[in-house]
């Protein structure tokens, strides 16, 4: 395990990302699958509201915070694992939290439709507020079934960029996260049910498209950093500082 971490940790540093190949076995994610439909589909879940419910994709927050959700015990394969929590410790280091796990299931349907609605995710992009993501893939994605990609690397530049933006006193939530000229430069990160990915947000990254017929099922598990977001109580009194006194500091 040490093995697999150190050179996960490597390719993560490295690349910007981490593919862990059959990370659960088939029987560990039969039981996921089991509960991942039942997390969606069950009504006596309808207390727990859809984050997206729409005919071309289903996903659901599952609410960590919450201690008394009996559904944290169906996934503590994945909340309580120790690899990943001691990836995103090792990674992120210090002032971090598990965020949120959620639930998504995408159809293939009418794709022009979809990806209008959605176009923001189709291209090469970088996230408004920063995670270090992990993404398990409870079916096979290949390149039908929109795989997740990335420009390998990019997480060292646009890391730089998102901390001189705000370090200019300019708020994140304007910050321009797209870039189309590494278009070409963006690789699918395909993979068996079982597979994990991990990635910095940092990085730029694309959803890719279901075709019509095919479907996807993928648990995403979030870590938020502190020290890496700038939109905490402290780092907001900082920037308001004049320039001077923040350079003092």
């Amino acid at each position: 395990m040490n093995s697999q971490l150190n050179k996960s940790l490597s390719n993560l540093n490295k690349n910007g990302y981490a593919v862990i190949d059959n990370f659960f076995n088939d029987e560990q994610i039969d039981i996921l699958e089991k509960n991942f439909d039942d997390f969606l589909n069950n009504p006596e879940n309808n207390d727990i509201p859809f984050h997206v419910n729409t005919e071309f994709l289903k996903a659901k927050n599952l609410l960590l915070e919450k201690k008394d959700n009996s559904n944290l015990e169906k996934f503590s394969l994945v909340i309580n694992n120790n690899f990943i929590l001691n990836m995103a410790k090792q990674y992120l280091k210090k002032n971090y939290k598990p965020s949120k796990l959620m639930i998504y299931e995408t159809i293939g349907k009418n794709n022009t439709e979809f990806k209008n609605d959605k176009k923001y995710a189709f291209v090469p992009h970088t996230d408004e507020t920063y995670f270090l993501k992990f993404f398990l893939y409870i079916t096979d994605v290949d390149e039908t079934k929109g795989p997740l990609s990335v420009a390998p690397g990019t997480h060292t530049t646009f890391k730089k960029k998102r901390h001189d933006w705000i370090k200019d006193n300019r708020n994140y939530l304007n910050r321009n996260k797209v870039d189309q000229s590494y278009n070409d430069e963006m690789v699918p990160l395909l993979g068996k049910r079982g597979t994990l990915i991990v990635f910095d947000t940092d990085l730029l990254h694309k959803a890719g498209l279901v075709e019509n017929g095919a479907f996807r099922k993928v648990i995403r598990y979030d870590f938020y950093s502190y020290s890496e977001n700038y939109n905490t109580l402290l780092k907001k009194i900082f920037l308001k500082m004049p320039r001077p006194f923040r350079k003092m500091i």
